[in-house]
């Protein structure tokens, strides 16, 4: 009989922000296969969809991943190792974050959750490798699918503050197992932007001209770099709350999509702990469009293209889990964003599921033309959060 185990990833993340220094220094074990994956993941989905806004996690990717890594074995976990970095790196540990401060400006929250099938046992080199936090619950997913969906989607939603929603439409009867992790950011700007400053202004698309709402801060003194490391581009760090975590915004030095294309293959290339460390505190008058993305991506069709198939089909091998031959059958990730005058509030989760054999004085800084923007936590480098802004859409 065939078997099935679903492996739900849904990373919550709501830090309030700690007295940590902002630190430059050396990232965690993991922080830069987080990291690699945030620039070749974005350079895929943008050649699949050139002209789309782009959101994702790749911290939550990454840790939905983890759980398969922990039970894959030959070149399943060589291919794992080579797309995420799990074997030279090891995994980045949500205990590396900014902790909760009493400042409550900064909200980072991690939960992780292992459903069971009451009647399934993983072999217990398995379980002893699940990180400590993650709790393990038992669900019925043959006898009551539809009341275990309702709860890992409870969870998710509770976790996410209610931005993701529905993330496991169904489960097959024969499901043995589920991961839920969960991911919500809500930051407050150190300096808020003034809503009465906000106007409306052009924002110049690949193919059209947006009427959008323009956020402005005048005078602001801000982290800032032009034309370093990447040419032809200016470079912002908007921080959160006591700067423990951050908005690194960087905008091409024209609008069009050539120049877009330059800035993004420069990004690739370069150590991202380097490119935050050349911005330097500066006066700038900062104009920034407000903004909202919502995205679902069907990582099955996106992460062979960076190096994982094996995984996903009949020469997987996860035989660290059960003896059972399994494959991930699907893997989709949703996330959404939401940037204000107040400061930013992200969600994100993904789900795998596993079968058997399956000008001025000051600069300006104008965000009036596509632009890439990354949420990092500050102390670590991760990329907690990577997107694009291209289009204004109605509704957006």
């Amino acid at each position: 009989m065939m078997r099935n185990i679903h492996m739900v990833q849904c990373l919550l993340g709501a830090v309030l922000l700690s007295c940590a220094p902002h630190s430059m220094g050396q990232a965690p074990p993991g922080a830069a296969g987080i990291n690699g994956l945030a620039l070749n993941l974005h350079a895929l989905l943008t050649a699949q969809d050139p002209s789309a806004n782009i959101f994702f996690s790749p911290f939550s990717i990454s840790s939905a991943f983890s759980y398969v890594y922990l039970g894959a074995r030959g070149n399943t976990k060589a291919e794992l190792d080579f797309v995420f970095g799990f074997g030279t790196q090891g995994f980045f540990s949500p205990t590396n974050l900014v902790q909760q401060s009493a400042a409550g400006l900064v909200q980072l929250l991690v939960a992780n959750k292992l459903y069971l099938q009451r009647e399934f046992v993983p072999k217990p080199e398995f379980t002893q490798l699940i990180p400590d936090g993650t709790a393990i619950e038992t669900l019925d997913f043959l006898r009551d699918p539809a009341g275990s969906v309702q709860a890992i989607n409870q969870f998710v939603s509770t976790v996410t503050r209610g931005n993701i929603q529905n993330i496991l439409q169904s489960v097959r009867p024969d499901t043995l197992m589920v991961i839920a992790n969960a991911i919500f950011f809500k930051g407050a700007w150190t300096t808020t932007f003034d809503a009465r400053l906000t106007t409306q202004a052009e924002f110049r698309g690949f193919e059209q001209t947006f009427l959008v709402d323009m956020m402005t801060r005048d005078n602001a003194m801000l982290r800032y770099a032009e034309n370093f490391p990447i040419r032809n581009t200016q470079i912002l760090e908007l921080p959160y709350g006591d700067g423990a975590v951050s908005m690194f915004i960087v905008l091409p030095g024209q609008p069009g999509r050539a120049a877009f294309s330059e800035v993004q293959a420069a990004l690739q290339s370069l150590n991202f702990g380097e490119f935050r460390s050349n911005v330097g505190a500066t006066a700038v008058t900062v104009r920034i469009p407000r903004f909202e993305i919502s995205q679902t991506v069907d990582l099955t069709q996106s992460l062979p293209a960076l190096g994982l198939r094996d995984v996903f089909g009949p020469a997987a091998d996860l035989s660290g889990i059960s003896d059972t031959q399994l494959s991930v059958s699907f893997a989709v990730h949703k996330a959404r964003i939401q940037v204000d005058e107040e400061g930013t509030t992200a969600a994100a989760a993904t789900v795998l599921a596993t079968t058997r054999s399956a000008g001025p004085i000051n600069p300006v800084f104008s965000a009036d033309r596509p632009f890439f923007f990354f949420i990092v936590d500050n102390a670590s480098g991760v990329i907690l959060f990577m997107g694009s802004v291209q289009q204004f859409l109605p509704g957006l």
